[in-house]
């Protein structure tokens, strides 16, 4: 399938990068553009050596460049019909010699739908990225597809009539840290960026950092693009110009601590890619706090956040006081870069969302058309072709059908009230229950879970997912690399909105035929093992009206459950109610919890009694008779302290061997 990226990169950054390799601008084209690609400019969306690998026939073309367009020209032995247009012209060759399936616009604000309007040849998919300001002129009538990270971008291209609209991240390139990794640290607080009307946020923050450090406590480094003439004189007087490329990795990799902040128009939403950018260099991120910034970084673990600029100057002050603490939560904030949002993760998802929209998503269904229409509807393994396909399987299908239809219509960022019908969460309209898994008939390459499993693991990029799972409400839900969802599982969020109301952490595995579901907020911590059939869930049913049925009253929402890190949940475990788990317990085979447990316990039977505590004055798990045994170990605690949550948190990552769990642990149906 060919792919065509066309980028535009700053006319500053261009004249530079060639004003120190004069002789590059004579190169062949092919060189010219790898040069730039390896200089590191706007590498988180620089997608094509990855599509590439995934198959692809990419071509890169930085469009506003006169050295590599000038050049294409010359090898391709055309002329330019006008020179004043000399930008849109080349492009449309390029796009016309190329005849892509796919055009990608990095610029879709340039190259807008007007300029789509002009080309003689169609691709089967025109799609545009944008996480910026968009001028009221721009025409996005003849696109197809629009991605951001920006709530504010996926809205106006609604209200433009774009018929497809997907949330997406660019990822970071690792291969950029390796090329920086030896830089030492130089500076104190340092930004890099533009000065902008568009931040004015952020200009305020910059003006504040530069009038605290004239009282000498620090010293910052800004790398400002943008007239001098324009900023205050104490952000111009720690102004060191503008960096690009590898130059501005670089410096975030001497940065002690690197600030950030958001264009205005992002709203109280975090997005931008200096998060990714200075975490995947593995330096410390002080960034302001949104209530998404979750979603991508455990604030005071992986990154730290700010409300505000006394917050921020009383941070930075910490900080550089505390240069252990800092590193810790750099290195954790590199580590989760790299294994959620690294480029080799993101390219999946991007793969996913191009071959959903190709062709307005006919392209698929025409092929599972001519599939099913030549075929079984489900393959029969080696040796069995030409037999009925496994019982259950027709059924199967037909409600996975169902469940998609449903999915597509349900009304993403809808709130509920406090109190509403469960029955709208709990039951869907279907003709059956979902069969059993058929065994080894459903193993192999025609596998009817393989496009389901592979579907979850792009939306979860790291996370090992078994056959038959359902996710509803799956832009609430977060999980951590390494963790592993077995076979059958149902994990369910009742209040759909914006924010993520069930945290999964990191190397946790959920056994097969897990039910976890929330009303309110639920979180499970690291290295959580579940046995099967274990239930958790923080809603309970209203039944206060006995002439009513309990299906229509109603339920209890707005509770929280948390099992803290490294908890052992045995098989048939439930745990229902607004309570916590402290880290490091076991629940015991078919225990009930309903009220909250300390940390380091072992609880079992129904009602859940605490049978085992671990004592800090021993270093024993002790047993636990009676409520003066509880009372007699927590006093013990009390005076020989046991590790608290972020502590113990750190320890377990610090002692880890086992950071990703085999897909295996899933089940996966019998998959290979």
């Amino acid at each position: 399938m060919k792919f065509l990226l066309i980028h535009t990169f700053y006319e500053n950054y261009l004249q530079e990068f060639y004003g120190k390799r004069q002789a590059l601008a004579s190169a062949p084209y092919a060189e010219q553009v790898k040069a730039l690609v390896e200089d590191g400019f706007g590498a988180p969306h620089i997608y094509t050596p990855y599509l590439e690998r995934l198959g692809y026939d990419v071509q890169l073309v930085i469009a506003n460049c006169p050295f590599s367009q000038g050049m294409w020209l010359k090898e391709n032995g055309r002329t330019l019909p006008q020179e004043n247009n000399w930008l849109y012209d080349i492009v449309r060759m390029q796009i016309e010699a190329l005849r892509p399936d796919i055009v990608y616009m990095g610029n879709p604000i340039v190259f807008d739908g007007r300029f789509i309007a002009t080309l003689s040849h169609r691709p089967r998919l025109v799609a545009g990225w944008r996480a910026a300001s968009i001028d009221p002129a721009t025409d996005w009538s003849n696109y197809d597809l629009i991605v951001s990270s920006s709530t504010v971008c996926l809205d106006a291209a609604r209200a433009m009539g774009v018929p497809a609209v997907e949330r997406f991240s660019p990822g970071f390139p690792t291969t950029l840290a390796q090329s920086v990794q030896d830089a030492p640290k130089r500076y104190n607080v340092i930004f890099t960026g533009g000065w902008s009307a568009e931040h004015g946020k952020r200009n305020t923050l910059l003006l504040e950092i530069a009038r605290a450090a004239q009282a000498g406590s620090f010293e910052p480094a800004f790398f400002l693009a943008g007239d001098p003439r324009q900023m205050p004189p104490e952000v111009a007087r720690i102004n060191r110009g503008a960096l690009w490329g590898l130059d501005m990795y670089r410096a975030l990799r001497q940065g002690e601590i690197v600030f950030n902040a958001h264009i205005d128009m992002a709203g109280a939403e975090s997005s931008n890619m200096r998060m990714f950018e200075t975490t995947g260099v593995g330096s410390f991120l002080l960034t302001e706090y949104n209530g998404n910034i979750g979603k991508y970084f455990e604030p005071g673990v992986e990154v730290e956040t700010y409300h505000g600029g006394g917050e921020l100057l009383e941070k930075i002050d910490h900080y550089l006081r505390h240069p252990l603490e800092r590193e810790v939560i750099a290195s954790r904030g590199r580590k989760r870069c790299s294994l959620e949002h690294s480029m080799e993760h993101r390219i999946l998802e991007l793969d996913r969302i191009l071959k959903t929209h190709l062709d307005g998503g006919r392209s698929l269904a025409a092929a599972a058309s001519a599939h099913h229409a030549s075929r079984p509807a489900v393959q029969a393994p080696a040796g069995m072709e030409g037999s009925t396909p496994p019982a259950g399987t027709e059924r199967y299908l037909a409600l996975q059908r169902q469940k998609e239809e449903l999915m597509a219509t349900e009304a993403p960022g809808t709130g509920h009230p406090e109190t509403s019908t469960l029955a709208q969460w709990h039951f869907r309209p279907t003709a059956a229950a979902p069969p059993s898994p058929p065994g080894l008939a459903a193993s192999g390459a025609d596998s009817p879970y393989r496009k389901e499993i592979e579907e979850l693991e792009g939306q979860f990029p790291g996370v090992a997912f078994g056959a038959m799972v359902q996710v509803l409400g799956m832009r609430n839900v977060s999980i951590g690399a390494g963790s592993c969802i077995g076979d059958c599982s149902w994990l369910n969020v009742c209040i759909r909105d914006q924010h993520v109301r069930m945290k999964i952490g990191r190397t946790v595995l959920v056994g097969r035929q897990g039910m976890i579901s929330t009303g309110g907020t639920l979180e499970i911590g690291d290295y959580c093992v579940f046995a099967p059939r274990v239930y958790i869930s923080d809603a309970d049913h209203i039944f206060s009206d006995i002439m009513q049925p309990v299906i229509q009253q109603g339920a209890t929402f707005n509770r929280s459950v948390v099992v803290e890190e490294n908890c052992w949940l045995g098989i048939n475990t439930v745990i229902s109610g607004n309570l916590t788990v402290g880290r490091g317990s076991v629940i015991g085979a078919n225990a009930v919890v309903t009220r909250d447990i300390p940390p380091f316990s072992v609880v079992v039977g129904n009602p859940a009694q605490i049978v085992k505590m671990y004592s800090p004055r021993t270093s024993r798990w002790e047993r636990t008779r009676n409520a003066e045994d509880i009372q007699r170990i927590l006093e013990e605690r009390q005076a020989m302290p046991l590790p608290g949550r972020e502590e113990y948190r750190e320890i377990l990552r610090r002692n880890a061997v086992l950071h990703t769990l085999e897909p295996v642990l899933a089940g996966r149906g019998n998959l290979p």
